[in-house]
């Protein structure tokens, strides 16, 4: 941001006054669509606001807090992300419908496999493979806390790139959709995960997006 200024009064609502890294006319509330620099926006303390910019079109993420908003995020222009959590990007979701073979076992979705990838348990194993879905996989995933292998947290991240290898590598649909995005930035487009997804402020880890784009970049 090139500047930003705030005048904050006591019903919560915010004049904000800001100008955009491009120099352009400011930045508006997503929501709306008031031509004006400036404008008043109502958020509560604590809550997180898209802001995007009438030129260049940038977004930025901002979050309000008792007596000001900060800027937490500029997130990256429409025409240089892939979002994937539902969509037409659902593909690259662990709970799109495609099958996985995967350490010589086929899973109904890759999310059933990294669920069962948790365990030692041949029984909360056999319990996640034979889940009618993937939400009630990560369900049943979910049920067992402090049963989860001891270094799990330390091998989770290059298990779910072992799955998602697999999964790339038995659907050429995958394999296409994926090349066609070119060089764009993968988010999993998630407001609520911040290791595997973008989170609600965009500084999420993304790790599921950043294993997407490395898959791309060793495609051929």
């Amino acid at each position: 941001m090139q500047s930003i200024r705030i005048e904050a009064a006591t019903d919560g609502k915010f004049l904000v006054d800001v100008v955009c890294d491009c120099g352009g006319n400011g930045l508006m509330d997503k929501a709306t669509v008031e031509e004006s620099f400036r404008h008043v926006i109502k958020l509560n303390t604590g809550e997180i606001k898209v802001l995007i910019c009438n030129a260049c079109q940038s977004e930025y993420a901002i979050r309000a807090q008792e007596s000001h908003i900060h800027v937490l995020n500029k997130i990256p222009p429409v025409d240089s992300r892939v979002l994937f959590y539902e969509g037409t990007r659902y593909f690259l979701s662990n709970f799109s419908a495609f099958k996985v073979v995967w350490r010589d076992v086929e899973w109904m979705t890759s999310e059933h496999a990294y669920q069962a990838a948790k365990f030692d348990d041949e029984e909360i194993v056999a319990h996640i493979r034979n889940a009618t879905s993937a939400h009630e996989a990560k369900k049943i995933g979910r049920a067992h806390p402090g049963k989860e292998r001891q270094d799990w947290n330390e091998v989770k991240v290059a298990t779910m790139e072992e799955i998602l290898r697999a999964k790339l590598a038995q659907h050429p649909y995958i394999q296409r959709k994926l090349r066609e995005s070119g060089e764009w930035h993968i988010f999993e487009n998630s407001p609520r995960d911040s290791f595997w997804g973008r989170g609600p402020d965009w500084k999420g880890e993304n790790h599921l997006g950043k294993l997407w784009m490395k898959l791309r970049a060793e495609m051929v």
